[in-house]
Order: C-alpha cells, then sequence, then structure tokens
C-alpha cells in the first residue's frame, strides 16, 4: 500500500522501485511493436494486455507504474492521423495504470522527446519543443496522474525545455537521460553539464534510463555531485552498439541484472527499476534485494 505522501517516500533511505520496460513486455507477449506509433496503437488495440502488464509489474512490487504516454505527443500523433486524439489517448493510458494499481503504487507520466529518439536532426525547434512538451504534461495533470517523468533525453536543450513545462505544474517530476557508457549524451554533452542545467528547474530526481548495465556506478557518482539531487537508474538488459545493431548481456538473466543493481545502489541511488528488455521478474528480484 503507498504511502500518503509520495515526497514523503522519496526521502526514505530504500530506493523507491520503478516498473520494468513496457515496450519490449508488449512484444515478448505477442503484440507488434515493429511499426510507427506503436505505444499509441497498444493503447487502442490490446488495452487489456497493457493494463495486465502494468499488474503484474505492482504484483512484482514497482511502487511507481509508468503510463504508456511515451511519444503522445501530438505532433508524434499526426502522422498517424490520431493528432486530435491526444488528450483522449494520454487519458485513456493513464486510466490503464490507475486501474492496475489502485492504491498500491504511484502513476507516472511519461514524457519522451518530441523526434526521434535517437536521431537529433529530427529534434524540432524551441518553439516547436516549447508547445509539445507544455501540451503533453497538461494533459497529464488533467489525466491526474501522481508525477510525471520526462525520459529518454538525448540533449540539454530538450531536456530543459521539458522540466519547464513540468515544472509549472503542480505535481513531483523526474528527468532521465540516455548516454554511453562514458556519460555522454547524443548530443555530445557531458551529463554533468545536463545535470546542473536541468537542475535549475528544480526536478525531484535525476535519472538515466535506456542505458547499458555495464555502465559504471561512478557515472551516478558524478551525476549526483554535479546536480546535488537524488538519482536514479533504469537500465536495459542489453547494449546499443555504435552501428545500431542491439546486442543482449547477461542482464537478461534477472539475477545477473540485480548483480548490476548493487553497484549502483552502492552508488546511493535513490531510484532503480528497469528499461528496454526487463520484465516483472527482474522487478520482483530487485523487490527481494531491496
Amino acid at each position: 500500500m503507498k504511502s500518503a505522501s509520495f515526497q514523503e517516500r522519496l526521502q526514505k533511505p530504500r530506493p523507491l522501485l520503478l516498473d520494468g520496460a513496457t515496450g519490449t513486455e508488449l512484444s515478448r507477449r505477442g503484440f507488434d511493436v515493429d511499426r510507427p506509433g506503436w505505444s499509441a496503437m497498444a493503447i487502442r488495440e490490446c488495452p487489456n494486455l497493457l493494463q495486465t502488464i502494468h499488474r503484474d509489474y505492482v504484483e512484482a512490487g514497482a511502487e511507481i507504474i509508468t503510463a504508456n504516454t511515451f511519444r503522445a505527443h501530438r505532433r508524434n500523433l499526426e502522422p498517424l492521423g490520431l493528432g486530435d486524439q491526444a488528450r483522449d489517448l494520454v487519458a485513456q493510458a493513464v486510466n490503464l495504470a490507475k486501474s492496475a494499481c489502485g492504491d498500491c503504487a504511484w502513476v507516472a507520466g511519461s514524457v519522451a522527446p518530441v523526434g526521434d529518439c535517437y536521431t537529433l536532426q529530427q529534434t524540432p525547434d524551441e518553439r516547436g519543443l516549447m508547445a509539445a512538451h507544455t501540451e503533453i504534461v497538461q494533459n497529464l495533470i488533467d489525466a491526474e496522474v501522481d508525477l510525471i517523468l520526462i525520459e529518454t533525453q538525448t540533449n540539454i536543450l530538450e531536456a530543459k525545455i521539458a522540466c519547464q513545462a513540468a515544472s509549472q505544474a503542480n505535481v513531483p517530476y523526474f528527468v532521465s537521460f540516455v548516454t554511453d557508457l562514458q556519460g555522454q549524451l547524443l548530443s555530445g554533452e557531458t551529463l554533468q553539464q545536463a545535470a546542473v542545467q536541468v537542475g535549475e528547474f528544480d526536478p525531484q530526481a535525476i535519472l538515466l534510463n535506456c542505458v547499458s548495465p555495464l555502465i559504471e556506478p561512478r557515472v551516478l557518482r558524478e551525476m549526483a555531485l554535479a546536480s546535488g539531487k537524488p538519482v536514479g537508474i533504469y537500465a536495459n538488459t542489453g547494449t546499443l552498439n555504435s552501428d545500431g545493431t542491439w546486442e543482449e548481456t547477461g542482464a537478461v538473466s534477472p539475477a545477473v541484472y540485480a548483480g548490476f543493481a548493487k553497484g549502483w545502489l552502492n552508488a546511493e541511488v535513490c531510484l532503480i527499476g528497469g528499461c528496454c528488455g526487463t520484465t516483472p521478474e527482474h522487478i520482483s528480484v530487485l523487490r527481494t534485494m531491496l
């Protein structure tokens, strides 16, 4: 049962446990994610499966469930002919997560990059970024999420704009970056630079996600030192190589993933969970370890 105050829970010494992957878990259970707009299609085509995945993460011990609002900006939905349904799709995704959680977990609204997550050339200009992020944050607030999770950020400018939009909402929010093993963003900027600059907008925590499980704990320590904020991580089970190929690691095994997580816990992370490739079993093992 979740406590009355999310802020109070964040201050407790035991790290908050996030959920694991949604996209790869949908795929593992038979849903086709190899198409544009798969996240929106999941809301429309398999809401019961999506709700079941959320519920499985709650039963595994996750305290925060991330609603399937990844790339649910109007701009991302317009090529699918769903731009005018952006608000309704966000509401549906949040309601599915809420129904799965009951009083057992908080629901986070996911805010992804507006352009492609790994192609900076598709990032809109500042005006376009502000309009897109302001709208999705408002849609998430209207859907009554407990917190906002700005995730998979690859450059400082967009992260700052998303943080600015979230900081004006009356809910807690986190911001999470994706980096290489040395802590460098896709933009070439350093994680330390990013942590300092988004820290000006006072997020409750700064995290890493969609990173290799091989990332060293020192990267987390450096992020914490630069920002002065609580830090966290939810990593993949594999590594994305520079040529775009995916290479699995031993972290596909929940026990091995937990072994990597012990190193992150030694870096005094306040939040921990899983990204691409992780399953409810991964989260269950983390829960036991915590």
